[in-house]
């Protein structure tokens, strides 16, 4: 009898992992909804990897989170990243990732413990983190949600449900509500108010957000003069729609050839309606988080005869509308764009890996961390499960040539092998190709997330705007519209490499 329910456990478990592959989103939350709507389950690009087989977090075998972090993503100060890509690029990574997903955490506690000797947080003590909110498939597994939706919408813009939508627009001249001095409208506390919650997050995601309702209005009141007769309505889902459209196309066009090298994801073959553009768990909680090696430890404001102003600790950038009113758009966004973002590897600058805030009930932060204990509560697979699952050969030793220059050395003193490596610090420690930034395996999660938001979205720009307005689009840059919005020229063509 017990060999038998083993069986059948085997069995169960089998056949989540192939449920998970061909569900959308490994089972959906609401059958009747889209699984790009919001609130649906990740899809699983990867089968999951929980200890249990259910949703119990996996690596309870490995080092501690924090005990990785500082061993492999510790910072030696050391910059430059090989695509001379400027801060911009990491920022629109970010302001990209708040419009396709957003996964909350609920009240289950999984804090990260804090080795001993630790140099900044208390030794045996704990970081706080709360496991994310998830649904069980069909066949028991918990697939974490989606609460936003999960397309290159603009809904960081607008949001990604009708009611957040109506409560940022101003109800005249298909306009968004905006401050006089040309600023987003602010809610409880002062902070700013947009389509995604976390507006506030640095400065210089305040401003892109800030720019592209800017760029709303600027649109609306073109339209309107253009078409006198229009409701408040159509203006407004005509300026919508030209945003949304500018966003996708500065992505495929400017941000993923920098990623990717060459043409990024190559050109456009249609609509494919029935590629799932759900977000992947595996990019959400382990690939499209790189940008957190390329952030840069101090924000260096520009002013308008190209002086540098005092550097601002990216510390005090955090959740800080005040500091983005005295600095002001234009000043950050001239420093964002002249500075060198930093390299793509393990390391994470210490304003991110040993974040404090002064006081006694300060929050505490080791993003590294965080990202590591965060795969394993979403139950994602080892570096070397996933390479197996896309073919490529596992990594068998810390020396192996796959493993980029130094990040081996770094790994074993830590991990007591290869096949440990947890997804997202394995990622970032594969050596790159060719012109990419990013290694094989990090390459495969990437190219399908990106190739699927484009082809699996009947609205993408380039299915249903006419040719001229196309081509108008493609020809439109974040540097163009950085000029038409605020007082910032003379950028490089992209604004995301340095001139």
């Amino acid at each position: 009898m017990v060999q038998l329910q083993q069986i059948l456990e085997d069995l169960r478990l089998v056949l989540n992992g192939i449920a998970e592959l061909v569900l959308p989103g490994g089972g959906a939350a609401d059958p009747g909804k889209a699984s790009t709507d919001p609130g649906q389950p990740l899809r699983r690009l990867l089968p999951s990897n929980y200890a249990d087989g259910r949703d119990a977090p996996s690596g309870a075998d490995r080092p501690g989170a924090r005990e990785i972090s500082n061993a492999v993503s510790a910072s030696t100060g050391e910059g430059g990243n090989k695509a001379n890509a400027s801060d911009m690029f990491w920022l629109w990574g970010q302001f990209m990732d708040h419009d396709i997903d957003l996964s909350k955490t609920g009240d289950t506690e999984f804090p990260i413990p804090v080795p001993a000797g630790d140099g900044t947080f208390t030794s045996g003590g704990s970081l706080d983190l709360k496991r994310s909110n998830a649904t069980s498939n069909d066949f028991g597994a918990a697939q974490q949600i989606n609460t936003i939706s999960a397309l290159i919408d603009a809904s960081n813009v607008y949001g990604s449900e009708p009611a957040e939508t109506t409560a940022l627009r101003s109800g005249v001249g298909g306009k968004l509500r905006m401050q006089a001095d040309g600023s987003l409208p602010t809610g409880e506390r002062g902070f700013y108010v947009a389509g995604d919650e976390r507006v506030n997050e640095n400065i210089g995601l305040t401003s892109m957000h800030t720019l592209f309702a800017r760029e709303h209005n600027r649109l609306a009141d073109q339209f309107s003069a253009e078409n006198p007769s229009w409701s408040d309505d159509q203006i407004f889902d005509a300026a919508r729609t030209r945003v949304t459209a500018q966003v996708q196309a500065i992505t495929v066009n400017e941000f993923l050839p920098i990623l990717f090298g060459g043409d990024g994801i190559g050109s456009y073959d249609g609509y494919a309606p029935w590629m799932d553009a759900q977000v992947s768990n595996s990019f959400a909680a382990a690939a499209f988080r790189f940008g957190h090696s390329m952030v840069s430890d101090s924000i260096t404001p520009i002013a308008a005869d190209g002086t540098p102003d005092e550097s601002i600790a990216l510390k005090d950038a955090f959740f800080n509308p005040a500091q983005f009113a005295e600095t002001g758009i234009d000043a950050i966004f001239r420093g964002f764009a002249s500075q060198e973002a930093q390299a793509m590897d393990t390391e994470i600058v210490d304003s991110l890996r040993n974040f404090v805030l002064e006081g006694p009930n300060s929050p505490r932060l080791d993003l590294a961390a965080l990202n590591i204990q965060r795969g394993r509560d979403h139950g994602l697979p080892t570096l070397n499960e996933a390479r197996k699952a896309f073919g490529f050969p596992p990594i068998t030793s810390f020396d192996d040539p796959a493993l980029r220059e130094g990040a081996g050395e770094r790994l074993a003193s830590v991990y007591d092998s290869p096949d440990d490596i947890d997804l997202w610090v394995g990622l970032l420690s594969e050596q790159p190709e060719g012109d990419a930034l990013v290694g094989p395996s990090q390459g495969v999660i990437l190219r399908d997330q990106f190739q699927r938001l484009r082809s699996g979205d009947p609205d993408w720009y380039e299915a249903h705007l006419p040719e001229a307005v196309v081509a108008e689009v493609n020809d439109t840059s974040l540097a163009d519209i950085i000029a038409r919005n605020t007082g910032v020229s003379g950028l490089s063509e992209t604004a995301m490499v340095i001139a």
